[in-house]
């Protein structure tokens, strides 16, 4: 029928169904959205993937700065100034309900943990988007986790765990651990790489959002240095079901377009 193709141009999706009164599934699958995460310390760290709804900004630049610029024949002018710098990488809220060293973040340089010699740190990268937007985006639009895939530059940094807590104000809903080496498949030809398919193993898919505080205990010790890329994988399902809304306006609105 014209009207469903109507439907399906209108929102750029797949449909399925045939006849009125049946129910209709606009499915999208967003591609995955990868973090990198390199620890240099030599020592496991736990970083927060998703911090729930705790705030992680501080000023990167304590208060505004007023620039002066040197003029002829002595003296200075202002140039302007520029609002303080938001930086998204303070742990102190996470800290009082989960300890952990690091949260990620767009750090300065990356580095969103650093010990007192230069070269020991964790730094993180995201591709395409920034991580503020990956984690907005999460906060904004509660979503489903097809699966989450960790690769690593060394199979000995599975030997980890992510731990997955629902928390709010009020009480937390519990917690359960993924163990990484758990979705190491031993007859896989890639032994640097787990898919971890969280309704499989737990029967539920782990739903991405502003309760859930997502920690990696992250190993340092391949030569004191530890490489993994997380990519999280989603599909975000859309349903309507023609016969308990009523579509009528909305359907004969589009045939009209």
């Amino acid at each position: 029928m014209d009207y469903f193709k109507q439907i399906q141009d209108e929102l750029s999706n797949s449909w399925v169904g045939d006849i009125p009164g049946a129910q209709v599934t606009v499915q999208k699958t967003i591609d995955s959205f990868v973090i990198n995460i390199t620890n240099t310390t030599g020592q496991a760290k736990k970083i927060a993937l998703i911090p729930a709804f705790f705030n992680t900004g501080r000023p990167a630049i304590p208060a505004a700065t007023t620039f002066l610029v040197p003029m002829n024949g002595g003296g200075s002018h202002s140039a302007g100034s520029i609002a303080p710098r938001m930086l998204y990488d303070d742990i102190t809220e996470i800290a009082r309900f989960e300890p952990v060293d690091a949260v990620i973040a767009d750090g300065l340089g990356g580095v969103v943990f650093q010990t007192t010699t230069a070269t020991e740190h964790v730094k993180v990268s995201a591709q395409q988007f920034s991580v503020a937007d990956f984690l907005n985006f999460i906060k904004n639009v509660p979503s489903a986790v097809k699966s989450i895939v960790v690769t690593a530059n060394d199979q000995s940094v599975f030997e980890s765990t992510l731990k997955v807590q629902k928390v709010s104000p009020f009480n937390s809903e519990g917690s359960y651990i993924i163990t990484l080496n758990d979705f190491l498949n031993t007859t896989q030809l890639i032994d640097k790489k787990v898919e971890i398919d969280t309704v499989s193993k737990y029967g539920k898919a782990l739903q991405l959002d502003n309760q859930t505080l997502l920690v990696y205990n992250m190993p340092g010790t391949v030569n004191g240095v530890a490489n993994v890329s997380v990519s999280f994988k989603f599909n975000l399902e859309r349903r309507f079901n023609i016969a308990e809304m009523n579509m009528a306006a909305t359907i004969n609105d589009l045939v009209k377009k």
